[in-house]
């Protein structure tokens, strides 16, 4: 027997780059105790030029199916209460589930790296932080996303299985992510995606975030899960799907090449000349070229914007004595959230 159910919230092409961040915290929150959680998701906003859309997600087991409390992105309030999208009551604990639209405070939010994300108790009784998840969507003409996305809760009581549908616009990708909460580390999960079998979940306890490689692809997929469950002495042994998410991008990429090496001409002088070339589809968001001399980084430069086809000539400073050196050529490039490197072995004479 089963319970509960799943929403999909997304289900769509975009143009532009799907960030996801997943965190784990398993906190216990209690207004006698410990009552405050804080956690941090590293994102990559402060080169981001924009944020489309986002969306907040947060998994909790209670007592209480909803009760007060303090949930904040990035010091602004969110929610003052909790009141769950998906919730399920297995042995008088409630697993739920909430996803918040917070694209009006990701808009707003000063440029860095990382977000905070405060969750605080102030109610009766006790809850469980088991889940936070940050769906991010940053446009770019030069990436095409795929991205589905369900969140909820169903429960799995032993030898039970389910059936998921699952909108997906493309036909390509590569992960499947799956969150779930096992009782126990004897507990197995058989996932079947379009009637191919893709892999077993277990061996663990509690809530967990599990990648699974996925291929046959449609634009309505069957995700069948099958829940085995040994004998325990525990009062839980049932399992709790939370989150499905499947995305994949594909990017005009840019490529920088080292194509010449111009050597100094002059006795004395102590500057080597770099022609950088961009062989990719688009232009870098950011470049990066690192001199390294033995394993160690001896000099960092900015490159230029380069459009693809476009060369510059970028000098680089030696701080050398006379001799012949091996030295590497490392360049570093970001377009929107993936960032890639080439780096070339170079023999130079002062």
């Amino acid at each position: 027997m089963i319970k509960g159910d799943m929403k999909q919230y997304v289900a769509e092409e975009y143009r532009g780059d799907i960030i996801y961040k997943s965190l784990l915290p398993k906190v216990k929150l209690s207004a006698m105790t410990l009552n405050t959680h804080l956690a941090t998701v590293d994102v990559p906003l402060k080169e981001l030029l924009e944020v489309e859309r986002a969306f907040l997600e947060v998994g909790i087991r209670s007592l209480r199916e909803r009760f007060l409390w303090r949930l904040k992105l990035d010091g602004v309030p969110v929610s003052r209460e909790f009141k769950p999208n998906s919730s399920i009551n297995l042995r008088g604990m409630y697993y739920s589930r909430a996803v918040y639209d917070v694209t009006p405070i990701l808009r707003r939010c000063k440029r860095a790296d990382r977000l905070g994300i405060m969750v605080k108790y102030v109610d009766s009784d006790h809850i469980y932080l088991e889940h936070l998840g940050l769906l991010l969507f940053a446009p770019s003409q030069d990436v095409s996303s795929y991205i589905s996305f369900l969140s909820g809760a169903i429960g799995f009581e032993p030898s039970s299985e389910c059936e998921v549908n699952l909108s997906y616009p493309g036909n390509s990708a590569r992960e499947l992510h799956l969150i779930t909460y096992m009782p126990g580390p004897y507990s197995r999960l058989h996932i079947i995606f379009n009637d191919e079998d893709v892999g077993v979940i277990g061996g663990h306890s509690g809530t967990e975030e599990h990648v699974l490689k996925v291929s046959n692809i449609r634009r309505e997929n069957k995700l069948k899960l099958i829940y085995a469950s040994a004998p325990m002495t525990t009062l839980m042994n049932e399992a709790v799907l939370f989150t499905v998410l499947m995305k994949h991008a594909l990017f005009k990429e840019p490529k920088l090449v080292l194509k010449e090496v111009i050597e100094p001409q002059v006795i004395g002088e102590r500057k080597m000349r770099l022609v950088i070339a961009n062989e990719g589809l688009s232009k870098p968001d950011a470049a990066l070229l690192t001199l390294i001399y033995l394993g160690t980084p001896i000099h960092r430069a900015d490159v230029p914007e380069l459009k693809p086809g476009e060369e510059a000539l970028v000098e680089v400073p030696l701080n050398l004595n006379k001799g012949t050196y091996q030295l590497v050529v490392r360049l570093v490039w970001r377009k929107a959230t993936k960032t890639s490197f080439n780096e070339e072995r170079i023999t130079i004479s002062l």
